[in-house]
């Protein structure tokens, strides 16, 4: 089995759907997509490949663009032999009613959806513009509602912003050493978080 997240996790960069087609064609056995980001990314979603490759699985969430994190909801896409083996391993009563008619709603709700995803899209766009602007900042292409990056400062805002009660992660080691992966969030966070950028780099 194969795992791959796209828009991937943490990087926030996307696949092509060439290279995609390619590792799917090219691995002998399943292949899991995980699209928990997708409905942020300008890139297509990879359902429309499932019945010409009968080894894919997608995996969707309600959690992310959909606002239900807490519901721990979300669904698999495949070719109807996938899903019928996938089926035989699934505990009855796994999802609950309750949980079952709210995540039907959400879907149900498109439009409300679509707005909020923009809303999230534009502040992202946005941030990411501002990043763009500092000296020696690098911005990862982002095709989620997060971003990653790094500038000469970032540990220090990182502390700042845990003064103030934001949460993020902060990468010491590894690959993305020194970057910091941030979720977007509402305008007044956004500008606030802006202005400790700048006091960090002052203060460095």
């Amino acid at each position: 089995m194969l795992m791959l997240s796209n828009p991937n996790n943490p990087s926030s960069v996307a696949f092509e759907q060439q290279e995609i087609e390619k590792i799917i064609q090219d691995f002998d056995g399943l292949v899991v997509l995980d699209e928990a980001y997708i409905e942020f990314s300008d890139c297509p979603s990879f359902v429309s490949l499932v019945e010409k490759y009968d080894n894919l699985l997608i995996l969707r969430t309600l959690s992310k663009a959909f606002g239900l994190a807490g519901l721990r909801l979300g669904f698999a896409i495949a070719c109807e032999r996938l899903i019928y083996e996938l089926d035989k391993a699934i505990p009855p009563f796994s999802v609950s009613n309750v949980v079952a008619k709210i995540g039907a709603a959400a879907l149900d709700d498109q439009e409300k959806v679509a707005v909020a995803i923009e809303q999230t899209k534009m502040s992202r766009q946005d941030f990411q513009a501002f990043l763009a602007s500092l000296p020696d900042c690098q911005v990862l292409p982002s095709q989620t509602n997060f971003l990653t990056f790094t500038f000469k400062g970032a540990e220090q805002f990182y502390r700042r912003a845990l003064t103030q009660g934001f949460h993020f992660k902060y990468y010491s080691k590894g690959i993305l050493a020194g970057y910091i992966r941030m979720t977007t969030g509402r305008p007044e966070e956004m500008a606030l978080l802006k202005e400790l950028i700048l006091e960090s780099l002052h203060t460095d």
